[in-house]
């Protein structure tokens, strides 16, 4: 109700706007709340419309244009809706990232990781524009984004759970294991009582749980029903580390697992 409140109101205030001049900082702030609102209801055509009406209305290439094509990334990437994110994400990379600041250019690095991470399992059409987002490397992440590590909370916990998420992909179990004991850290020091960051706790705990015990099938659907029941119990929560969906994700994770586990048993 919230939600659709929020976007009739965004509706009818961006008539108002339309009638008179007001700075592009602004418009921007506008359209990433209304951008937000049409997301949360998860109403993707709305979500379309507004990210052309932001095209015509901020100067592109301003920072306040980038700062929009960030959040147009996440929200579509939390829809599943990765042919546009892929568009956004490749709009901005057409403007260069020399003159972004660091931490800024090191948040595109992560999401276009959770990108690429995302075309690789899903079942959408993308007529090839995702080959030019490039694989991740899992164990140059914390390099590569060295000043989001700073943040203990938040995209730290991001780049934590995209290592283990690549490294089941590829297979690399044992790289996987070696994380544990940064799991256990992660989850005693910075995250254990953030109110802000449930959802991330509870696939964090899931992933420590995971790798610190067998693969065995019965285990692993016990673990994974156990997280499905909590997550939906937290559905309407806002986490900012999670910039792909944990449903997703884990979806993602457990057919892994079986992928390499058919493998080992035909070698």
């Amino acid at each position: 109700l919230i939600c659709t409140l929020s976007s009739n109101i965004l509706a009818r205030i961006h008539d108002s706007f339309s009638r008179i001049r007001i700075s592009e900082s602004t418009v921007a702030e506008f359209e990433v709340h209304k951008l937000a609102a049409y997301g949360r209801l998860r109403d993707i055509q709305s979500c379309l419309s507004s990210s052309q009406d932001a095209e015509r209305r901020l100067r592109r290439g301003s920072s306040n244009w980038i700062t929009y094509k960030e959040h147009v990334i996440l929200v579509y990437l939390s829809l599943k809706q990765f042919n546009a994110a892929v568009q956004a994400y490749l709009d901005l990379e057409a403007l260069g990232t020399s003159s972004l600041q660091p931490f800024r250019k090191q948040r595109l690095i992560l999401y276009r990781s959770f990108l690429r991470y995302a075309i690789d399992h899903s079942e959408e059409t993308l007529d090839g524009i995702d080959q030019k987002i490039r694989p991740v490397v899992p164990n140059l992440l914390p390099s590569q984004c060295s000043e989001l590590t700073a943040f203990k909370q938040g995209l730290n916990a991001s780049i934590l759970v995209l290592r283990i998420l690549v490294l089941f992909q590829q297979g690399a179990l044992d790289e996987a294991i070696l994380l544990e004991d940064s799991l256990r850290a992660y989850l005693r020091r910075n995250i254990a009582k953030a109110e802000n960051a449930k959802r991330t706790r509870l696939f964090l705990t899931f992933l420590f749980d995971l790798i610190r015990g067998s693969m065995e099938a019965t285990r692993i659907m016990r673990l994974t029903d156990r997280l499905r029941e909590q997550l939906d119990m937290l559905s309407n929560d806002y986490d900012e580390a999670e910039i792909l969906p944990y449903d997703f994700v884990l979806s993602c994770l457990i057919n892994d697992i079986h992928t390499h586990r058919k493998k080992l048993a035909m070698s």
